[in-house]
């Protein structure tokens, strides 16, 4: 009572409070991210890189509520996120990203062209590759292949999770679509002719586009959370990338229901009833 009577300024306080309170939970979700990690870019107003130096050039992309605090926004006509340099092994690799589409079709998610092509897409219009499954593309100056499965077919406008994994020992390519592996894969064999675009640019890294020297395949929607890895992730590894996400947004409902006193009560308990959910849904996830 003699500190509120002293002059404390209560909201400020409980601003501060939830400001630690997600800082810790920030804290806590990035030491327990597996090894390997070289590039993360969380779509936080920027494109910055957060772990490392790969800082990406926004091309007419703007931002929108993502699975974490925001995410990337595609118009599907020019936007795009142009990033630097060789940020991609050619063997042994996992990335992890988020998307929510806002259209179906062919579509890009991801580009990595320096010295080989690597393309992470929406199929539309191949005989041997499901429409609409997401999928990757190969290219090598032999030639390419492409990659999808009929248990990666996106037709709806929610949030999913994808991973893609290469490895050299033998095993492929591996294609997770919310916490499961595609047991099925089917291939699409083709020319190299996307190489002829390493003739005019040395490389070119991009998310939200295949935007090549004579066509560009765009994608609509948003796309968060993107993170490289510089070695195959485990099926445990990659559980528990589901676990630190629910953790995660249940550790921020639940700052905001306890601390945000400028928020209805009746949201607050919605809130803290989203926190619970996740809280147990992470915990349930073996």
């Amino acid at each position: 009572v003699v500190i509120v009577y002293m002059g404390v300024d209560w909201m400020k306080v409980r601003s501060y409070l939830f400001g630690i309170f997600v800082l810790v939970v920030i804290g806590l979700v990035s030491a327990q991210c597996p090894e390997g990690m070289v590039a993360y870019w969380r779509a936080e107003g920027d494109a910055a890189d957060s772990i490392g130096t790969n800082d990406g050039t926004l091309h007419g992309t703007t931002f929108d509520s993502g699975i974490v605090g925001q995410a990337f926004r595609f118009d599907g006509v020019d936007d795009y996120v142009e990033l630097p340099g060789d940020i991609l092994p050619s063997n042994n690799f996992t990335i992890s990203l988020w998307f929510r589409r806002a259209r179906l079709g062919e579509e890009t998610i991801f580009t990595h062209f320096k010295g080989y092509g690597f393309v992470i897409r929406f199929w539309e219009g191949y005989s041997r590759i499901p429409d609409n499954s997401i999928g990757a593309y190969f290219v090598t100056p032999s030639g390419g292949v492409g990659v999808g499965s009929p248990e990666t077919v996106i037709t709806d406008y929610n949030w999913h999770n994808f991973v893609i994994v290469k490895r050299s020992d033998g095993d492929g390519i591996e294609l997770w679509l919310d916490g499961n592996k595609a047991s099925s894969l089917s291939y699409q064999w083709g020319e190299a002719y996307k190489l002829y675009d390493l003739a005019v640019r040395d490389y070119y890294n991009e998310i939200g586009a295949y935007h090549s020297t004579y066509q560009g395949i765009f994608f609509q929607g948003a796309i968060d959370e993107i993170a490289i890895y510089n070695r195959p992730l485990t099926p445990e590894e990659k559980k528990n990338l589901e676990k630190i996400l629910l953790y995660s947004l249940g550790g921020v409902a639940a700052g905001k229901a306890l601390f945000d006193k400028n928020l209805p009560f009746w949201i607050r308990i919605l809130l803290g009833i989203g926190a619970g959910a996740c809280f147990y849904a992470g915990s349930k996830i073996k």
